[in-house]
Formats: C-alpha cells, sequence, structure tokens
C-alpha cells in the first residue's frame, strides 16, 4: 500500500485538458493522480498516469478508471474521483478527514436534485449527451426490470470510496457493464445497478451547485463539450480532414475559438414522440419519423394558443394489454401537450378511451370517423374552427375522405389538415375498387380533375379552391421493406378561405 492511504484522481481523454489550479494549497497528505490517454500529456499539480488503450472511445475509456478504481488503485485504502472541471473549496484532506471513515459507507457521492434516472435519461437526450435510440433502450430495459422511479440519482463528478471493498468491487464490475452496454452517461445506471445489487451507499452532503467541497467550473475552461459529436464536426467542416489534427484537437484549437458547430440539433417533438412511444418518432413501432414534419409546421406555433384535433388515439401495444378497454394511454396527446403548452387539445376515436387520465386542456370524444353525424357532433361539443386536425386513425381511405369532406370546411383560414400514412390501408377495413385517399391529394395537388366516391364534386371543387398547397413527405419506416413514399400529406388552407360556423344539430 502506498505511504499515504488516501488519493485523489481524475481522468483526461480525448483531448481532455486537466487543472493546475484545482487544489487551494499544495499537500503532500494525498497523492493526485490523473489517467490519460494521451502521452504528450504533462502537469506541475498531478501525476501523469498513461493508460494502456482499451479499444473504446474517450468517453467510456475515461469511465474505465473512474469507475474501476480498484483496477488501478488498489495500493489505496480511499480514492476520491473528482471531474477535471472542479476547483476544491475544501482542503481534500478535511474531507478525507471527516468522511473516509469506517463508520461511512464504502461509496459515497453528492446526490442529483432530478433523483430520478428516468428523468436524468430525458435532460440526457434533449441535451443531446448521447444517442436517443441507446438511452430509451436503456431506460426500458430499467423499466422492464422493475426499477421504480424517484429512486435515487448520484452526481457523478466526485466519488468518495473505500474501493477495494469486495461489495463495491462487485458493484463497480457491474456499473462498467452497464456503461458498456448502454450510455456513456454513468450517472443514468448507477442507482439501477445499486437497486438490483441491494447495495446502499452515502451522500455526501449539498449538492454539485451547492456544498462546501468543490466549485463546478462551469465554461471555465476550454473542453470538449458533452454533446460533441465527431463524425458530425467533420462533415460540418471538412477542412478537418486536412488540419493534421484530430476533431478533439481541432475543435479545442480552432472549432472552440470560431464557434464551429459541433452537434445535429436536437428535434423536441421527436423526442417527446419518442419518450410517449409513438410511431410517429424514430424508434418504436413503425417510426415513421413524422414528427420532424410537424415540427417544421408549429414550432412557430408552439407557445401560442390554438386548438388542434387528431383522430385516432390507439397505440397497438396498449391494444394489446388491454383488448376491450377502456385504455389508460394516449401517446400522441400526452405529446401534443407537452409540445403545446398553450393549446386546447381534442382527441376522437372509436375506441374506449375512458380510463386515460386526460391532462389539463385535454379532450376525448369517442365516435365513428365514417359517420359525418359523429364528427359533427363532436364538433358541436368543442366548437369550431380548429387550427390543426391530423387523421391518424383507420387509414382506411373511404374513413379518410368522409373525415377530409366533413372537417375541412370547419378548418380555420390559414390552418393545416394532415393525414397520416397514405401509403397503407388495412385490407379488411378497405373498400374494393375506391380509389386511393393519396391519389385524390396527387390529384388536388396537380390542379388535375379530382374524382371520389365519398366526396362529391361540388364538395371536391370547394376544396379545390380552398387549399393553399399540399405537401407530401415519405414515411422513414423501414423495418418490413415497405414503400414510404408520400405516406403524408399536409394540407394547408388558403388565408381567405371560407370557414364554416359550429354545425347545428338536424332533424
Amino acid at each position: 500500500m502506498s505511504a499515504n492511504r488516501h488519493v485523489v484522481y481524475t481522468v483526461a481523454t480525448g483531448s481532455f485538458g486537466i487543472s493546475e489550479d484545482a487544489f487551494p494549497c499544495n499537500t503532500m497528505a494525498f497523492d493526485k493522480i490523473c489517467f490519460t490517454d494521451n502521452p504528450d500529456l504533462r502537469s506541475e499539480t498531478w501525476k501523469i498516469v498513461l493508460m494502456e488503450p482499451g479499444g473504446l472511445d474517450p468517453q467510456r475509456e475515461s469511465r474505465r478508471p473512474k469507475i474501476l478504481p480498484h483496477k488501478y488503485l488498489s495500493n489505496y485504502e480511499y480514492s476520491l474521483y473528482v471531474d477535471s472541471s472542479l476547483q476544491f473549496l475544501t482542503p481534500p484532506e478535511a474531507i478525507f478527514s471527516l468522511y473516509a471513515t469506517p463508520d461511512r459507507p464504502s461509496l459515497q457521492a453528492l446526490a442529483h436534485p432530478r433523483n430520478c434516472a428516468y428523468e436524468e435519461a430525458e435532460a440526457v437526450i434533449l441535451l443531446g449527451f448521447d444517442a436517443e435510440v441507446r438511452v430509451r433502450e436503456q431506460m426500458d430495459f430499467y423499466e422492464a426490470a422493475g426499477f421504480p422511479r424517484q429512486a435515487g440519482l448520484i452526481t457523478g463528478t466526485m466519488l468518495l470510496r473505500r474501493h477495494n471493498e469486495p461489495d463495491l468491487i462487485r458493484l463497480s464490475e457491474a456499473w462498467f457493464e452497464q456503461v458498456l452496454r448502454f450510455s456513456r452517461r454513468d450517472q443514468l445506471s448507477l442507482d439501477f445497478v445499486a437497486w438490483r445489487n441491494h447495495f446502499t451507499y452515502g451522500h455526501l452532503p449539498g449538492s454539485i451547485d451547492d456544498n462546501p467541497f468543490v466549485n463546478w467550473r462551469r465554461g471555465d475552461q476550454a473542453r470538449i463539450p458533452a454533446n460533441f459529436d465527431e463524425r458530425y464536426y467533420v462533415w460540418m467542416h471538412p477542412e478537418v480532414l486536412n488540419s493534421g489534427l484530430s476533431p478533439r484537437e481541432h475543435y479545442l484549437k480552432i472549432g472552440l475559438p470560431k464557434h464551429l458547430t459541433f452537434a445535429p440539433p436536437v428535434d423536441f417533438l421527436t423526442t417527446l414522440a419518442n419518450r410517449y412511444h409513438s410511431d410517429k418518432g424514430t424508434i418504436y413501432f413503425n417510426a415513421h419519423g413524422y414528427a420532424e414534419v410537424y415540427a417544421h409546421y408549429l414550432a412557430p406555433l408552439r407557445t401560442m394558443p390554438f386548438r388542434l384535433l387528431e383522430l385516432g388515439l390507439l397505440r397497438h401495444d396498449v391494444q394489446a394489454r388491454n383488448p376491450g378497454g377502456p385504455y389508460d394511454e394516449a401517446p400522441s396527446l400526452s405529446m401534443w401537450r407537452d409540445y403545446c403548452p398553450n393549446a386546447e387539445i381534442f382527441g376522437f376515436d372509436i375506441a374506449d378511451f375512458s380510463a386515460y387520465p386526460c391532462p389539463k386542456g385535454v379532450k376525448i370524444f369517442r365516435g365513428d370517423m365514417g359517420a359525418p353525424s359523429d364528427l359533427e357532433s363532436m364538433l358541436r361539443e368543442t366548437g369550431t374552427p380548429m387550427d390543426i386536425i391530423i387523421d391518424d386513425a383507420s387509414h382506411a381511405s373511404h374513413h379518410q375522405q368522409i373525415a377530409l369532406k366533413t372537417l375541412f370546411p370547419y378548418l380555420t383560414a390559414g390552418g393545416y389538415y394532415i393525414i397520416e400514412d397514405l401509403h397503407y390501408q388495412p385490407s379488411p377495413l378497405e373498400p374494393k375498387g375506391v380509389t386511393k385517399t393519396l391519389e385524390v391529394l396527387r390529384m388536388l395537388a396537380n390542379r388535375r380533375p379530382v374524382f371520389s366516391s365519398y366526396i362529391s364534386q361540388d364538395d371536391l371543387k370547394t376544396l379545390a379552391n380552398d387549399i393553399e398547397y399540399i405537401h407530401f413527405y415519405d414515411s422513414q419506416d423501414r423495418k418490413f421493406g415497405l414503400n414510404g413514399t408520400d405516406a403524408i400529406a399536409v394540407i394547408k388552407k388558403k388565408g381567405r378561405a371560407a370557414v364554416k360556423s359550429t354545425p347545428t344539430v338536424t332533424e
């Protein structure tokens, strides 16, 4: 064992720098070690220890010493891991004196204000800190395992450990396996591993933003951002390839001073669609990717008060769990509620959604979209006009066309009528010989003669006169090799088109 029982250590991989002024004063009461994969790194403060290559990306490479101190620091009894952006407010020897005692748990960390791995996962996704599909897979796995919400969350920037203890070694090995399998954001997995292994850790007082030990210098140092995407950075800035620098070195030396973009933008609506397992997103079920289309049109309206109606609310797995209903989930309505906080949101479906706890500003109506009387009855209760109407219901051509004929007149001038999944009609519902809705819309878009068995010529003529444009977009569903061309249509009503008032009861 080292002459010093205590060590403070950090990790610098992938062109990360280290802080030379992390400590308030020089002391010999503990050792200071920096593990790195950079043979050129030098320091007057830290003892530099070059790591053997592990074949991992820089983020996961840095997690090896961080999570597995028993493999790197076995000759010390206690270790204090700190992120390189931290500056000590209290001499580390005082921390060791107070908290590195046999009566304390073998792992101690600062608590995270979110206190929930699932909430932290949403923040990681929105900040672009890791690939969404990997984080979603991780949280799905945890949920299936029964890991509860609000089960605790550490801040992984400072960890005090009695790292050679057998139960902590087992926890650490399992923790690193999670980081290799799932997200590199290690604080997403620690509490799950602790829960599954019945391991109890301790909390140091305070939080990362308010504690007596360290100051988190956000943005004070030139460092690689947590959401830095090497492939995207090179793609956006091809000059990197001829610079003789790695993408990370190029960013620190050239990209950072020039404020070059280093990560793709995060589409908030797509993340919401994925959060609620809607196929409008990019991960679950058919993964159509329609949310990106919606965001293109609705982003300017997002915080404004408007009225949105969606036809068709059922998700296949919700139906499978309880085939006859009533149903307790309406994924797209939950998505719209989060995306449009000031909108009035209405849902319409033939199924029973009475078990769904409608959030404030959301209301569901039950009816048959193939029956104009049911649609008009709904409009009498909701009032008109609607600013956005979305048809994601049966996808049968006659239902789509009946709904379009019935509802479009009640769409506000300048509003959007959107029809999904035009490339797919369920054969049990589709009438033989019917003109597909996609063909009807193509004829309308190209100002050609239009034919429909479910919309009269007078109504088709009115539609043609009131439509400003029809834009078509493909589905991103590639799981079954389907042709997703022109799968979703965005129909904009003219800004001066007539709008019908709320339908009256007919005798």
